[in-house]
């Protein structure tokens, strides 16, 4: 089990500019999100294909509402395993919201996270590496809670670099996270334990016992301030220092 935080697939309700009582899509969009409930795939994507044109109609090819549309459409084609069709409606999306509402709207981040998770999928991990990037410089610019993101973010790239087998740059990422999360934020948040969590994580991975219990140790004593012994973040940290101590013959109580 691992202790990952991982970017949210977004299922993006129209609103914004129009209100809900005026938006024609929004019935659509219930219609989607009733159809994906039930797995009906096919069906919810004939409906976004109805949607689509009506948005065109409606909001014209260069506003936010009609980008949003096109995001559920790549969403769709995603959870299909459409990957090319997918990827080519979040591109098209992403690129209406820069033009309607700039290049650090809090709109690009749904479209820009269903991007990464689709690339980490596909293992195309320089593509998803970019717009991670592109995530950070967007939220730099807002305030809670999409702030707060920037933490996530660089944990992705540290998982990445992580998968890939460079430690001392997943290292970087990790402690970058970290860094961010004590300048802005308590030093018990729960995000630096879970942070320091994938430290214990990494350095076990590399044989250095020392450094994975220190960073272990430092998850458990944060997460325990906030959550139960039963959640999984704190049973991951528990699982790891058990494993480390096994590895190395020590008898230790854990907990």
């Amino acid at each position: 089990m691992a202790l990952a935080v991982y970017v949210i697939k977004f299922k993006c309700v129209t609103k914004g500019k129009v209100t809900m009582k005026t938006n024609p899509l929004i019935e659509y969009d219930n219609k989607i999100f009733s159809a994906i409930a039930a797995a009906r795939y096919s069906e919810a994507l004939w409906i976004a294909d109805e949607e689509v044109h009506l948005a065109y109609e409606r909001f014209g090819t260069a506003n936010t509402e009609t980008a949003k549309v096109l995001n559920n459409l790549g969403w769709i084609h995603d959870l299909m395993g459409h990957v090319k069709e997918a990827e080519e409606n979040y591109l098209k999306a992403l690129e209406i919201k820069i033009l309607d509402q700039g290049a650090h709207s809090a709109d690009l981040i749904p479209t820009l996270e269903n991007l990464v998770t689709l690339y980490i999928s596909q293992k195309e991990n320089e593509k998803a590496k970019t717009f991670l990037n592109k995530l950070i410089t967007v939220v730099e610019t807002l305030n809670d809670p999409y702030k707060m993101r920037k933490s996530v973010y660089l944990c992705n790239l540290a998982e990445i670099e992580e998968s890939e087998g460079v430690f001392n740059r997943a290292e970087w990422y990790y402690q970058q996270a970290i860094g961010f999360l004590e300048a802005n934020y308590s030093c018990d948040h729960p995000n630096i334990g879970r942070t320091f969590g994938k430290l214990g994580a990494l350095f076990q991975k590399s044989d250095d016992f020392q450094k994975s219990e220190f960073y272990y140790s430092r998850s458990l004593r944060i997460l325990k301030k906030h959550l139960p012994p039963s959640h999984p973040d704190v049973q991951f940290t528990l699982q790891g220092l058990k494993e480390i101590y096994t590895a190395y013959g020590i008898k230790k109580r854990v907990g």
